[in-house]
């Protein structure tokens, strides 16, 4: 697309995301990605309704824990 001097700007994809409030990290994370911040949230929040809240947990704790919870599902 040419842009002229009088023509209005032309809008990114990205200018588009920021704009209109839209999430950009959500369509580029894969499913599984999404998935995995789903568990780890599930864990957080479990941690925080039994009263144990983390203060310092690192994260490859919170997603041993996690992956550990989702083999034992399956």
């Amino acid at each position: 697309m040419t842009q002229t001097k009088n023509s209005p700007p032309a809008e990114s994809t990205w200018d588009s995301y920021f704009l209109h409030g839209e999430s950009v990290s959500d369509d580029f994370m894969s499913e599984d990605d999404r998935l995995e911040v789903l568990e780890l949230n599930q864990i957080v929040q479990e941690r925080l309704d039994a009263g144990e809240t983390p203060i310092h947990v690192p994260l490859d704790d919170l997603i041993n824990e996690a992956e550990t919870e989702t083999v034992r599902k399956n």
